[in-house]
């Protein structure tokens, strides 16, 4: 007992020195706090403050510590004239910091000035509306402590001398005295020119901004400043925050190629700026050059080369128009390539004339129209270059009697020359006539002769696509066939024997796509010379 009696006596003893510590120091004025301003994009503080007491002791600064929710002292002001410090530690450009003051003195009763907190400003941009939204804050909220749990609610409690008076409220949020600002001034930098005030916010609790005033691939930077209401002549202003609004460079160009038509399709190449930050692309099409336009297919690619063939249409009988157009990160089409069409040639036959029509693209300036024509199984040889359509071609009746097919067909290859030297090509559908020959057919041969009547064939002024030729004897068999028309029959049967001299029949039948038969019956009489 008498040990517990000591140990209470010592207790009730030692509070009562600290509560005369308290009394001899109570009527000390507190610093006053005047300013917490961020002064630089390191983030450094100026503090400013006012003494209304002359007090024989350094002044000391303190500042949040998050992790342990309480203020420490980082700083002596030994030279109490002294009205402003820098701290360059803060660290302010990253986050809000709150400071106060007070005189190094030991003891309870050492009366601390108001905190003030710093104004830590964040920045959203908005890359497609092209706005940046300004927040900021003047709170300063800690880490979570397992210690709030314990000492919630104790009416203080003591960290090296360092007393911090703790509410449920004000647990985890370092509040400052400074309750009120009556505005808040908004200042902005572009491309690192000087800062001017783009605007006042006059409602003091609202504390975001949108400046709908950017473009893009500009630097911008800003800063907030607050005015108090109870000292109008004091600006705090806010770290400063930097968004550069660098859109994805888009393609200077996208380059039309070709457009080829094919017999149930279209192939079509493009070529794409090689310096595009983009990687996404969408073919559009329409039947018709004002539209409206589809989506065909989309591309997602970093190659500056695209082909893409088209088998959903059909290129023989209607007109498709396209182009490409690169896609940027908010949705929206950017560069487009010319919008070219397919070109729809119909031939038409007078007598031995072919008239050629197509659909022009008249939209440029610099255009040809390349006419080639293929002869039975040739290859396209270049016919003529024209600029507009129709076109006729007359030549046909020279090839008449020169054991030419009678198959035509045309093509049209447009060249569009660009202002910068570029060429794009648009190659029609190939579209082919047959001319009805003119069929002469001998009545006799001579096939022991030495001349060009000792053999049975069938002459033409064209050659015709399909031929058959059946030569039969009196009993009606089957002496001779063909399908080849450069092949005769010589007067032998099957197996190569002669036949007999006398009266023989044949059946000829030739015909052209999309046309009627010709069908010829007679006979042919085999003479051998003595």
């Amino acid at each position: 007992m008498k040990k517990v009696r000591i140990v209470a006596y010592l207790v009730f003893i030692g509070l009562l020195i600290m509560a005369g510590m308290a009394s001899a120091q109570v009527d000390i004025s507190p610093p006053i706090l005047k300013n917490a301003s961020v002064i630089n994009e390191k983030g450094d503080v100026r503090l400013t403050w006012e003494l209304t007491d002359t007090v024989n002791a350094d002044l000391s600064v303190k500042r949040d510590s998050l992790n342990i929710n309480a203020f420490t002292g980082i700083h002596l002001i030994q030279d109490t004239s002294k009205t402003t410090w820098v701290d360059s530690s803060s660290g302010a450009n990253s986050k809000t910091r709150s400071y106060k003051l007070a005189y190094n003195l030991e003891g309870p009763g050492v009366r601390q000035s108001n905190e003030f907190n710093t104004i830590h400003t964040k920045i959203d941009h908005d890359i497609c509306n092209k706005e940046n939204q300004l927040i900021w804050s003047r709170r300063v909220i800690p880490p979570e402590s397992k210690w709030l749990n314990f000492f919630n609610n104790l009416q203080f409690l003591i960290f090296d001398q360092v007393y911090i008076y703790l509410t449920t409220s004000q647990s985890l949020i370092f509040n400052d005295d400074i309750k009120e600002m009556s505005s808040w001034n908004i200042y902005r930098s572009e491309d690192g020119n000087h800062y001017t005030k783009i605007d006042s916010n006059l409602v003091a609790d609202d504390t975001t901004f949108t400046d709908h005033n950017i473009e893009y691939n500009h630097t911008y930077k800003y800063y907030i400043e607050g005015v108090r209401k109870d000292y109008p002549g004091i600006s705090t202003k806010s770290n400063r925050v930097i968004i550069d609004t660098e859109m994805p460079e888009d393609p200077e160009f996208i380059h039309f190629d070709k457009l080829e038509t094919k017999e149930r399709r279209i192939d079509l190449k493009f070529t794409i700026d090689g310096n595009s930050d983009l990687e996404r692309y969408v073919l559009l099409r329409s039947e018709s050059l004002s539209g409206p336009y589809d989506t065909a297919e989309t591309f997602n690619t970093r190659y500056n080369k695209i082909s893409y063939t088209d088998e959903s249409v059909n290129p023989q009988d209607e007109v498709h128009y396209y182009h490409m157009a690169s896609v940027n990160s908010c949705g929206t089409l950017t560069t487009r390539s010319d919008t070219l069409s397919n070109l729809l040639l119909n031939v038409e036959k007078q007598n031995l004339n072919s008239i050629l029509e197509w659909n022009e693209m008249g939209r440029f300036s610099n255009i040809s129209y390349k006419i080639y024509r293929q002869i039975g199984k040739q290859v396209f040889r270049s016919l003529q270059t024209s600029f507009q359509s129709p076109y006729t071609d007359n030549e046909i009746e020279t090839y008449k009697g020169q054991d030419t097919s009678s198959k035509f067909c045309y093509q049209i290859k447009a060249e569009i020359k660009h202002d910068e030297g570029i060429v794009s090509t648009v190659t029609s559908n190939s579209e082919c006539v047959y001319i009805k020959p003119q069929i002469f057919i001998p009545n006799a041969i001579i096939p022991n002769a030495n001349n060009k009547n000792n053999a049975f064939k069938p002459e033409f002024t064209f050659i015709p696509e399909n031929y058959l030729l059946i030569v039969y004897n009196r009993d009606g068999t089957k002496v001779f066939e063909s399908r080849d028309y450069q092949k005769p029959w010589k007067g032998r049967r099957k197996g190569g024997k002669k036949v007999p001299g006398g009266t023989y029949m044949y059946y000829l039948e030739v015909k052209n796509p999309g046309k009627k038969v010709i069908r010829k019956k007679g006979e042919v009489t085999v003479v051998y010379q003595k």
